[in-house]
């Protein structure tokens, strides 16, 4: 495989990467630490253990989109200085 494939390979994984974490996003919210005091009300709120399971589990999986798109541009970052290096 050539350098140029590989370039061109890490650009498209990064768009895949980035549409996957915004329909994460879109799905499960963004992370407490984004939305800041919602979270904590609620789960002070709820007595329920199955209802904390799955406001966690949301939060994993917000966090889990979030570092998708970090990924994205990372790997589009990297396809775009190869491009510049080329010139």
């Amino acid at each position: 495989m050539s350098m140029a494939f590989l370039m061109k390979l890490c650009s498209s994984a990064g768009l895949l990467l980035g549409i996957f974490g915004v329909l994460m996003l879109w799905r499960f919210g963004l992370p407490p630490d984004v939305r800041r005091y919602r979270t904590e009300f609620a789960m002070l709120e709820r007595n329920d253990p199955q209802e904390i399971e799955i406001t966690r589990e949301y939060e994993r999986l917000s966090k889990t989109a979030v570092a998708l798109l970090v990924a994205s541009f990372v790997l589009q970052f990297i396809h775009s200085v190869w491009d510049l290096m080329d010139y």
